[in-house]
Order: structure tokens, then C-alpha cells, then sequence
């Protein structure tokens, strides 16, 4: 690999961090926002408004990050079916985390959402940049 090639690399990376960073922070507006906006504003029970939440941010999610950060260029359909079928690991283990601090540990819901979502978004990211929309090889 060229210097030139892996300069524009590190910068393509540093551009999708500090663009994730901002997704992370909508998504997060959402997570947490709608939850407590469900509980507190209608009386919804905490383990319903936070599944509810995390089904609106990944929807959410999806068209940002295909679009936004990553530029997939493959098919739609591809980049769904995958980001599905991860959606579907990380948002059970993300809902259990939550179930385990919360409920059964006792920590207030939304100091466990930052936990969690914290945790996740780092994770998330580098499984979305080097398995979901990595650059097909050339």
C-alpha cells in the first residue's frame, strides 16, 4: 500500500468516526429520549418503551450508516439482509444487557441505556466498517 493510499485510508476512516460519532448521538437522542418520553409522558413500562426505542433508532440507523458514513455501493437488498440479521444479535444482546442491569441489578433505566449503548457503539462500529460495508476488493 502506497503512503497517498494510506493517508486517504486514515482519513477515510477519521471521516466516518467523527460522522458515526453524530449518527451515535441521534441514535442516542432516540434510545433514550423515547423511552423516557414513553414511560414518564404516557406510563408505558420501561422494558416495552426501550424495546419500542430500539426498533425506531435501528430503522433509523440503516439509512444512516449505508448512506451517510459507509457509501455502500452494493445492493440494498445485501446490505439489509446483513444488517438484519446483525441487528438482530446486537439488539438482543444490547435488550438482555438492559433486562440483566435493570431489572435484575437494579440500576436505573436510563443510566443502564448509556451503559449499554455505549458498549455497543463502539462495537457496532467496527463490525459495521469491516464486515457489513467494507469496500468490495478490487
Amino acid at each position: 500500500m502506497s503512503a497517498r493510499s494510506a493517508n486517504s485510508r486514515n482519513q477515510s476512516l477519521l471521516s466516518q468516526i467523527i460522522r458515526y460519532i453524530g449518527m451515535a448521538a441521534l441514535s442516542s437522542a432516540i434510545t433514550i429520549g423515547l423511552p423516557v418520553l414513553l414511560h414518564e409522558g404516557f406510563g408505558m413500562a420501561e422494558e416495552i418503551a426501550v424495546a419500542l426505542a430500539y426498533g425506531v433508532s435501528t430503522i433509523t440507523n440503516f439509512f444512516i450508516v449505508r448512506n451517510m458514513i459507509f457509501g455502500s455501493s452494493s445492493s440494498a437488498r445485501r446490505d439489509a439482509a446483513r444488517y438484519i440479521a446483525m441487528t438482530a444479535i446486537y439488539r438482543s444482546m444490547e435488550y438482555g444487557l438492559f433486562i440483566l442491569l435493570h431489572s435484575v441489578g437494579g440500576l436505573h433505566y436510563v443510566l443502564t441505556i448509556l451503559l449499554v449503548q455505549g458498549v455497543f457503539t463502539i462495537i457496532k462500529f467496527v463490525t459495521l466498517r469491516y464486515w457489513l460495508f467494507r469496500p468490495d476488493p478490487a
